[in-house]
């Protein structure tokens, strides 16, 4: 089909779409809005061709700003938009592509062209990318176009250059995205026969009441990870008992380091060498958009590489707003040195006495692990258990042993008292505490989306009359 047929079809949905479009991709917003009734649908649009722009929809600057990843966060960023302009209750998506075209027909030889385009919804992550090798074209190609995406024919054997159909191409992708989000099954084509790689990735991740957390509706959810298998809670009480013991991490992705540290937690403290430890990953950060669901994924599994663990998903980035969301008495949370140095930072906690207030309030409690920071040890603080221990091994009188409460001060004048008295410091070094996730991902390359089968052509991509090939 063409573009003219699909679009009444995508207005006649409730759906409302929020697009972020750079570098390319800019036909799709005359595709929609030409016709009239736009309206039904977009709510915004924002063509951030500047990278400072791009930057503050993120919140930051992103590692690369054209790649699979930054126009997943962006989608993202699209998404919470939506929710945020919605007036009712409405479905709402995020539609967000970055690309790099043919910048002239002069250009370098040897530049490869990419263009990413990703959806989010409420319940799902679709990532596509496009590889287009311009050596396999000529940019002086007359072709026909008689079945044009809005329906005006060419003239037949008119030019086209690479830029203007790569163009074509991007925006084609971008609207069956929304036509995806919008529930219709319909895809426009494009025309001519270039040929380009694709692949598409879409998040796996289930269950009924992730669709409430992404649009914050609830705080927590729980998944069972266990290796490559994660699965969601099928439940969901707002009154079921909260775990004692809980792990914060962003988990991109985690490590032997954390591991050891939830282990060392059930073996030393709790006297419970199979107890579990539960982890907790914020889906939403203080500045940055929220985490897609594919990078949620990932970040299970590589969770789940440490055997079975249940994970909380919540929306809590900062620590007033776990000892909130984890309430029951004596929760305790484990942490770095590094992270309990930043809990009681002004410059990331503001009223330090207010936060402490929250935390005696609902007796929430901290394990503070050692951690190697510029190549100098920090071991952790607050109640030394392990100097307890020794001291009551050689006491020989029962009240002293009954009263012996031993606090390891921190290496800085910056933690307050309040917060020492209420952590538990683990002083030694761990083996594993060399090892860092920024470490692991500046080893690796941006991971992109795996391929898929040879010979198919990606959803979104079904109507494209070209030869698709997977990478």
């Amino acid at each position: 089909m063409n573009v003219e047929q699909i679009v009444p079809l995508i207005h006649a949905t409730p759906t409302k779409a929020v697009l972020y479009i750079t570098g390319g991709g800019t036909e799709v917003l005359p595709m929609l809005l030409v016709r009239g009734g736009g309206s039904a649908t977009l709510l915004s649009a924002r063509v951030p061709y500047a990278n400072a722009e791009t930057a503050e929809l993120l919140g930051g600057e992103p590692e690369k700003y054209v790649s699979e990843t930054t126009t997943r966060q962006l989608a993202m960023a699209a998404f919470q938009k939506a929710l945020a302009l919605r007036t009712g209750d409405e479905p709402v998506i995020g539609v967000a592509c970055s690309s790099s075209l043919q910048k002239t027909p002069e250009e370098r030889k040897g530049r490869i062209h990419h263009i990413f385009a990703a959806l989010q919804t409420n319940s799902k992550t679709v990532s596509i990318s496009v590889t287009i090798d311009p050596a396999t074209m000529d940019s002086s190609q007359t072709i026909a176009m008689h079945d044009t995406p809005d329906g005006t024919p060419f003239l037949e054997h008119s030019p086209v250059t690479i830029r203007k159909w790569e163009e074509t191409l991007n925006a084609i992708v971008v609207f069956n995205l929304i036509a995806e989000g919008c529930g219709i099954k319909e895809r426009a084509s494009v025309p001519g026969r270039y040929d380009f790689k694709a692949d598409r990735h879409e998040s796996k991740l289930g269950g009924s009441y992730l669709p409430l957390l992404l649009e914050g509706k609830i705080n927590r959810l729980a998944f069972y990870v266990d290796g490559d298998t994660v699965t969601p809670s099928p439940t969901y009480h707002r009154d079921d008992p909260y775990s004692s013991f809980i792990m914060p991490g962003s988990y991109n992705p985690a490590h032997e380091g954390h591991f050891e540290m939830a282990d060392y937690v059930a073996r030393e403290l709790i006297e419970m060498p199979n107890y579990g430890i539960d982890f907790e990953i914020s889906i939403r950060n203080v500045e940055k958009p929220m985490l897609d669901l594919i990078s949620l994924e990932e970040r299970l599994k590589s969770i789940g590489k440490g055997g079975k663990r249940k994970v909380w998903l919540t929306n809590a980035p900062t620590f007033v707003e776990k000892a909130k969301v984890f309430r029951n008495p004596y929760t305790t949370f484990i942490v770095g040195y590094d992270t309990a140095i930043r809990i009681c930072n002004p410059k990331y906690a503001g009223d330090v006495d207010a936060v402490m207030d929250v935390f005696y309030e609902n007796d929430t409690r901290f394990v503070v692990f050692g951690r190697e920071m510029n190549g100098v040890f920090h071991p952790g603080f607050g109640r030394d258990i392990t100097a307890e221990e020794a001291a009551i091994a050689a006491e020989t009188d029962e009240i002293k042993k009954s009263c012996l409460v031993v606090y390891r001060e921190p290496d800085t004048d910056e933690i307050p008292q309040r917060f020492t008295t209420i952590c538990i410091a683990v002083t030694e070094p761990l083996p594993n505490r060399h090892v860092s996730s920024s470490g692991i991902r500046s080893k690796s390359s941006d991971g992109h989306a795996a391929g898929i089968p040879a010979g198919t052509v990606p959803a979104g991509l079904e109507g494209c009359q070209t030869e698709c090939q997977s990478n």
